[in-house]
Protein backbone atom coordinates (compact mmCIF):
# COMPACT_ATOMS: atom_id res chain seq x y z
CA UNK A 1 0.00 0.00 0.00
CA UNK A 2 2.73 2.52 0.96
CA UNK A 3 4.35 2.18 -2.44
CA UNK A 4 1.22 3.70 -3.98
CA UNK A 5 1.17 6.85 -1.83
CA UNK A 6 3.55 8.92 -4.03
CA UNK A 7 1.33 8.14 -7.00
CA UNK A 8 -1.59 9.92 -5.38
CA UNK A 9 0.05 13.29 -6.03
CA UNK A 10 2.08 12.54 -9.16
CA UNK A 11 -0.05 13.66 -12.12
CA UNK A 12 2.82 13.05 -14.60
CA UNK A 13 3.21 9.41 -13.69
CA UNK A 14 2.58 6.79 -16.35
CA UNK A 15 1.80 4.20 -13.72
CA UNK A 16 -1.71 3.02 -13.06
CA UNK A 17 -3.21 3.81 -9.68
CA UNK A 18 -4.99 0.75 -8.42
CA UNK A 19 -8.44 1.25 -6.95
CA UNK A 20 -8.93 0.92 -3.22
CA UNK A 21 -11.80 -1.18 -1.92
CA UNK A 22 -12.85 -0.40 1.63
CA UNK A 23 -15.99 -1.64 3.37
CA UNK A 24 -17.30 -2.98 0.07
CA UNK A 25 -16.99 0.33 -1.79
CA UNK A 26 -14.35 0.99 -4.46
CA UNK A 27 -12.48 4.31 -4.66
CA UNK A 28 -10.66 5.20 -7.87
CA UNK A 29 -9.45 8.79 -7.82
CA UNK A 30 -6.46 10.04 -5.85
CA UNK A 31 -8.71 12.41 -3.88
CA UNK A 32 -11.11 9.61 -2.93
CA UNK A 33 -8.28 7.30 -1.90
CA UNK A 34 -6.59 10.05 0.11
CA UNK A 35 -9.83 10.83 1.93
CA UNK A 36 -10.44 7.16 2.79
CA UNK A 37 -6.88 6.78 4.10
CA UNK A 38 -7.13 9.99 6.15
CA UNK A 39 -10.49 8.99 7.63
CA UNK A 40 -9.18 5.50 8.45
CA UNK A 41 -6.05 6.82 10.18
CA UNK A 42 -8.15 9.33 12.10
CA UNK A 43 -10.52 6.60 13.24
CA UNK A 44 -7.67 4.31 14.27
CA UNK A 45 -6.02 6.98 16.41
CA UNK A 46 -9.20 8.29 18.03
CA UNK A 47 -9.89 8.11 21.76
CA UNK A 48 -12.57 5.48 21.16
CA UNK A 49 -9.80 2.90 20.74
CA UNK A 50 -8.36 3.37 24.23
CA UNK A 51 -9.30 1.39 27.31
CA UNK A 52 -11.22 3.58 29.82
CA UNK A 53 -8.43 3.35 32.41
CA UNK A 54 -5.81 4.52 29.91
CA UNK A 55 -8.09 7.23 28.56
CA UNK A 56 -8.58 8.57 32.10
CA UNK A 57 -4.80 8.57 32.65
CA UNK A 58 -4.23 10.23 29.26
CA UNK A 59 -6.76 12.96 29.98
CA UNK A 60 -5.25 13.66 33.42
CA UNK A 61 -1.74 13.87 32.00
CA UNK A 62 -2.85 16.22 29.24
CA UNK A 63 -4.14 18.64 31.90
CA UNK A 64 -0.65 18.88 33.42
CA UNK A 65 1.47 21.73 32.13
CA UNK A 66 5.09 20.81 31.46
CA UNK A 67 7.75 23.44 31.13
CA UNK A 68 10.20 21.40 29.09
CA UNK A 69 12.46 24.36 28.42
CA UNK A 70 13.41 24.59 32.12
CA UNK A 71 13.14 20.97 33.25
CA UNK A 72 15.06 19.24 30.48
CA UNK A 73 17.63 21.78 29.42
CA UNK A 74 20.49 19.91 31.09
CA UNK A 75 19.77 16.52 29.50
CA UNK A 76 22.43 15.42 26.98
CA UNK A 77 20.01 15.17 24.04
CA UNK A 78 19.01 18.82 24.54
CA UNK A 79 22.57 20.11 24.24
CA UNK A 80 23.87 21.79 21.07
CA UNK A 81 25.17 19.39 18.43
CA UNK A 82 28.96 19.33 18.30
CA UNK A 83 31.09 19.45 15.17
CA UNK A 84 32.33 15.95 15.95
CA UNK A 85 28.76 14.65 16.02
CA UNK A 86 28.09 16.23 12.62
CA UNK A 87 31.30 14.77 11.14
CA UNK A 88 30.49 11.32 12.55
CA UNK A 89 26.97 11.45 11.10
CA UNK A 90 28.33 12.45 7.69
CA UNK A 91 30.86 9.59 7.76
CA UNK A 92 28.08 7.11 8.57
CA UNK A 93 25.88 8.20 5.65
CA UNK A 94 25.62 5.82 2.73
CA UNK A 95 27.40 7.20 -0.31
CA UNK A 96 24.76 5.60 -2.53
CA UNK A 97 21.77 7.13 -0.73
CA UNK A 98 19.29 9.09 -2.77
CA UNK A 99 18.96 12.80 -1.99
CA UNK A 100 16.24 13.92 0.38
CA UNK A 101 13.56 16.50 -0.22
CA UNK A 102 16.25 19.22 -0.13
CA UNK A 103 17.96 17.45 -3.11
CA UNK A 104 21.30 17.38 -1.25
CA UNK A 105 23.15 14.13 -1.82
CA UNK A 106 25.03 12.68 1.14
CA UNK A 107 28.25 12.52 -0.89
CA UNK A 108 28.16 16.34 -1.12
CA UNK A 109 28.72 16.63 2.64
CA UNK A 110 32.05 14.85 2.32
CA UNK A 111 33.36 17.74 0.23
CA UNK A 112 32.43 20.51 2.66
CA UNK A 113 35.23 22.60 4.09
CA UNK A 114 35.78 21.89 7.80
CA UNK A 115 34.71 25.47 8.58
CA UNK A 116 31.29 24.71 7.06
CA UNK A 117 30.60 22.24 9.83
Amino acid sequence: MWSHIPRLTDSKSNTVLHPLTYHGKTYNTPAEISNVLAATYSEISSNSNYEPSFLHHKNEEEKTHSDISANYRSLPYNQPISGNEVRTAIQQCSQKAAPGIDLIMSVMFNHLHTNAL
